[in-house]
């Protein structure tokens, strides 16, 4: 049914009040049958009937000079939409207080005579919808085109109206949620009540006891819903929730600082998420609550579904919020100031005890805003390994950020199974496993009493001297083997390395062993140049054989389809497409240099080639996204195009 409403546009100067068609949805449509949730397109096309191509034809009939100036000719004749892609959401907003505003981005094909023949032209079109949550209703499209996909700009969510949120987002959403309803957290460094937050946010707080055998700490509820929960004598009775309550399980939330974390997570879901579930609600199987934090913490192995996306935003944010950024970086600073720096084990785990404090929050994630704000030392320290609390350690030197030197056992085996490496070396017999840590055996850094073995002082405090270092990834992340024998980009059998450490101490076993491995290295390097076929695309299939890297691999690792690598690896070879190659397979600078040879290339003596040329002796280390950076930062073009395309320019 049609209706005509009033509703809140937006246009280039503001959002100005409009007389728009509005439709009702279907009572019976495909969604009745299905499980959620659903994105926004099918909210539209199975709810509300919208036939996209039918609505974009009309308009390309309808207003052809506009569509003219998008493609870029105006004398242009007989313009007509021959296909459209998939519509994809590109923003959302609230237009008032009942109406939400859903953009799209379509692109369309439109075929038109110029020029003597006819051409197709490939552009982006904006379509505008208002949706009305509580009544039902969406209106028909505003429509506009661009005239190039980049003048639509970075979506900021995704298909189911959830944020589409990067690293560099995190600090940026806090900053705005505080600056709204804590901004005296923004002040001064301050611990945040999560009540008082909720309160602020208009979100009520049950304190209940869910069933026995339940993993949940906290349930946020959208829509009205009965919840079966425990009273005083553990009997059941249900509970009537009205929309946005928090549930906080108080028998898996013993701590305040683990009730205060929670209600928080349930905070940012309320923030981040409530058009994802109003959107829901739309349909005839609405997504009633979200999960808050369980129990365990979910490992995702696969790719995550909308509501596992939004489980992993919320359970992030929360340490942003509860430790902003710029004033717990200053807390942290002037703690050190006051002890002149002292980045001892001791005095580490004493800075976390007083942030801990401080903000009202657990050591465990203190310690990891530490790290996550620029001080890795702190991962020496509130270490628990198999269950159990090891010794603090610290470096002699500086922590190399990303590093641990604890690992458990469990995960010690695992890496047995994916790297030949970490066997050899464990098999060496230089090194033991104590306290956590796989340790040189030498008097000076394990102490053995015939019952136990315990670290040495002196070791503790010189980890970096006498123990295999692992990267560490994330909060919640395994550790992976990188330091000591050898390190890796991915579990390949990829036996050819580009980077050694030579950290060990004189006349002992692991020098010795440094030394081998070097040399065996080298010999093997020597080898694989001697042997390079002449021919470019051999060449390169013969360094993938040697170091057991598929070509699907390789095509990932440089952010390109298989088809599209090997089409200009056969085709006319660039410098830049040398270099993205070279970083993609980690190989040694002498080997991209003759890989340039055999290309018939070199490098000129100009300012882009020179830092070409830098890049090659930073494999290891170096991304093909990282050195997109470095181009781009340097005003020269990047290695592989921003639009996405499959070309590398």
């Amino acid at each position: 049914m049609r209706s005509y409403e009033y509703a809140m546009t937006k246009t280039g100067h503001g959002s100005v009040p409009c007389c728009m068609p509005f439709y009702t949805a279907k009572e019976q449509n495909s969604l009745r049958n299905r499980k959620g949730p659903f994105s926004a397109v099918e909210i539209l096309r199975e709810l509300f009937n919208e036939d996209f191509k039918a609505a974009l034809d009309m308009y390309v009939r309808a207003y052809p000079d506009d569509v003219k100036t998008a493609i870029g000719n105006k004398e242009a004749q007989n313009l007509r939409l021959v296909r459209i892609g998939e519509p994809r959401v590109a923003d959302v907003y609230d237009s008032d207080i009942r109406h939400m505003a859903i953009e799209l981005v379509i692109i369309g094909t439109v075929r038109a005579d110029a020029n003597g023949r006819r051409i197709d032209y490939i552009r982006p079109f904006n379509m505008n919808y208002l949706i009305d949550v509580i009544g039902k209703k969406c209106s028909a499209p505003s429509i506009c085109a661009a005239a190039s996909a980049s003048n639509c700009g970075r979506p900021r969510v995704n298909g189911y109206l959830l944020p589409i949120m990067y690293e560099d987002d995190y600090p940026d959403t806090a900053y705005r949620m505080l600056k709204t309803y804590y901004p005296e957290a923004l002040d001064e460094p301050t611990a945040i009540d999560g009540i008082e937050l909720a309160h602020r946010m208009k979100l009520k707080v049950k304190h209940v006891r869910l069933p026995k055998g339940s993993d949940v700490r906290g349930l946020i509820y959208f829509s009205r819903a009965t919840v079966t929960v425990l009273d005083d004598n553990d009997r059941f009775k249900a509970l009537d929730v009205t929309p946005l309550t928090i549930l906080l399980n108080t028998d898996l939330c013993p701590t305040p600082e683990m009730k205060n974390s929670t209600v928080v997570h349930e905070c940012v879901h309320a923030y981040l998420d409530y058009r994802f579930f109003m959107l829901q609600s739309l349909s005839c199987e609405p997504y009633k609550a979200c999960m808050g934090r369980s129990l365990s913490p979910r490992k995702y192995v696969r790719t995550n579904s909308p509501v596992e996306w939004m489980e992993l935003q919320a359970e992030k944010l929360p340490a942003y919020i509860l430790m902003e950024e710029t004033n717990t970086r200053r807390y942290i600073e002037d703690l050190y100031d006051d002890c002149r720096w002292d980045r001892s084990a001791e005095n580490v785990m004493r800075i976390v005890e007083k942030l801990a404090e401080k903000f009202g929050v657990s050591r465990s994630m203190a310690k990891y805003r530490m790290i996550e704000l620029g001080f890795p030392e702190a991962e020496g320290v509130y270490c628990y390994v198999d269950g159990k609390r090891i010794p603090d350690y610290g470096c002699s030197d500086k922590w190399e950020e990303g590093i641990t030197y604890s690992i458990s056992r469990m995960e010690a085996a695992a890496l047995l199974n994916r790297s030949d490496d970490f066997n050899d070396a464990l098999h060496s017999g230089c090194y033991s496993y104590v306290e956590g840590h796989y340790c040189l055996n030498s008097p000076e850094y394990v102490s053995d009493t015939g019952r136990s073995k315990r670290l040495t002082e002196y070791a503790r405090t010189h980890i970096d001297e006498c123990c295999i270092s692992f990267s560490a990834y994330g909060r919640y992340a395994k550790a992976d083997y990188s330091k000591g024998i050898a390190a890796r980009k991915t579990e390949v059998k990829d036996k050819y390395q580009t980077r050694h450490n030579f950290n060990s101490e004189p006349d002992t076993k692991e020098r010795m062993l440094q030394n081998k491995q070097f040399q065996e290295d080298a010999m093997l390097w020597d080898r694989l140049k001697k042997e390079l076929p002449n021919t470019f695309y051999k060449a390169v299939q013969f360094i993938l054989d040697a170091k057991g890297i598929s070509q699907d691999e390789l095509a990932w690792r440089i952010g390109i389809s298989r088809s599209a690598m090997q089409k200009w690896c056969k085709g006319k070879v660039t410098l830049t497409h040398i270099i993205a190659l070279c970083i993609a397979l980690d190989v040694r600078a002498d080997i991209g240099e003759e890989l340039v040879r055999i290309a018939g290339l070199a490098f000129r003596d100009i300012a882009e080639d020179r830092l070409f040329h830098a890049m090659l002796f930073e494999t290891k280390d170096l991304s093909v996204e990282r050195a997109n950076d470095i181009m781009t930062q340097n005003g020269f073009a990047r290695l592989l195009s921003k639009s996405g395309d499959e070309s590398i320019t």
